[in-house]
């Protein structure tokens, strides 16, 4: 995560926390997905489904999106009913507990695919046929059943 991805985070409406207890809120929780962060990124190789990079790629197609729809996060968050730092972390690659990446300890990227969030983020914005762009852009390859990927 660089400087640019900082400066994403701190937009709202462009740079600014209603007040101190939220950046607070915010801070901690930043700490707490930065550990996985790492884990993440030393066990996963780059631009592989779960990996780093791969998460930070979903975020940009959604963080995109909503920009060029002209919405905020905080109407994105009214409207999916999560709260508004979720829809920070998501946007720069730190979705994890959002996308359910991460069932019983272990990295299951379908999982995060599958996540109603990624509808309910199209048509918070008005365009449900995101979803199937999404879903094109980062749907994973299907193995034959008895082989492995």
């Amino acid at each position: 995560m660089g400087l640019e991805d900082n400066k994403r985070l701190n937009q709202e409406p462009r740079g600014k926390f209603v007040d101190s207890s939220e950046f607070k809120a915010y801070s901690d929780e930043l700490f707490k997905r930065l550990d996985v962060h790492l884990d993440l990124a030393a066990s996963i190789p780059a631009e592989q489904p779960g990996s780093v990079e791969w998460l930070d790629r979903i975020g940009e197609f959604w963080r995109k999106a909503r920009e060029q729809s002209g919405v905020s996060r905080n109407a994105i968050a009214d409207q999916i009913g999560i709260p508004l730092n979720s829809v920070r972390f998501l946007e720069v690659g730190l979705g994890y507990p959002e996308l359910g990446l991460i069932q019983e300890g272990k990295v299951n990227p379908s999982a995060a695919l599958e996540s109603d969030i990624h509808r309910r983020y199209a048509e918070a914005l008005g365009h449900p046929e995101l979803l199937q762009q999404f879903q094109e852009q980062f749907s994973m390859p299907r193995t034959a059943p008895g082989t492995s990927r």
